[in-house]
């Protein structure tokens, strides 16, 4: 059953929705079903793996972490980078020093330009509830999943070994309080089916109560 608080309903044409979780609760799932749907899809992953090739941005990274973090062909290597900078609280904040920044003001421009094209977007990023940006939002989704069962699929589908992904989940916002700041919350604990059905549920819902009935989906 997805979960939603009294009164979060957007209620205009415009509806920018934030689809967050902890690493491997299934938000990207869920962003993607809103995006075949007829949403746009504002993915900051990719964002960020694009800013990794700012020169300055660059330059500021090798000079904080060191050059092991770079490829053998000069780019920032991610997973290297993962690995130094979520090793403390003190390196990540490093990190976001360097990078949120240029994330943040990239991830407003790609919200305001899909904004023009069509009625719903989603900002799919898992760091929502921590980059302070809650007015840039009409809604924000948390996928909840366990954390055992998030950190399995990590490692099953992405290849991180245990200590990565809780060193990562260390660094963010605790499963509770990535909830606590929801608006909606979409249970994601049975199977890819299930978690679908409830992506398309919670989209027509908001196409129907919320948009007027309108949308390009």
């Amino acid at each position: 059953m997805v979960k939603a608080k009294a009164g979060m309903m957007p209620i205009d044409r415009r509806c920018i929705i934030g689809v967050s979780g902890i690493m491997g609760s299934g938000k990207t799932t869920v962003a993607r079903e809103f995006e075949k749907l007829g949403a746009i899809r504002v993915d900051a992953d990719l964002i960020g793996k694009q800013i990794l090739r700012i020169p300055e941005v660059k330059k500021a990274l090798v000079a904080a972490f060191g050059r092991s973090i770079m490829t053998t062909g000069g780019a920032i290597d991610r997973r290297k980078l993962a690995e130094v900078a979520f090793d403390s609280s003190a390196t990540v904040a490093k990190l976001n020093r360097i990078s949120h920044s240029y994330l943040i003001e990239r991830l407003r421009l790609k919200v305001d330009k899909a904004s023009k094209s069509s009625p719903i977007v989603v900002v799919d990023a898992a760091l929502l509830p921590e980059w302070g940006i809650r007015s840039l939002l009409d809604l924000l989704i948390v996928v909840d999943a366990s954390e055992e069962t998030a950190i399995e699929r990590c490692c099953r589908a992405r290849g991180f070994a245990r200590s990565q992904v809780l060193a990562r989940m260390g660094s963010q916002l605790s499963r509770k309080g990535k909830l606590r700041r929801a608006d909606v919350i979409i249970p994601n604990f049975g199977s890819l089916k299930d978690l679908k059905a409830r992506a398309h549920i919670f989209f027509y819902n908001l196409v129907e109560i919320g948009m007027g009935g309108e949308t390009n989906a």
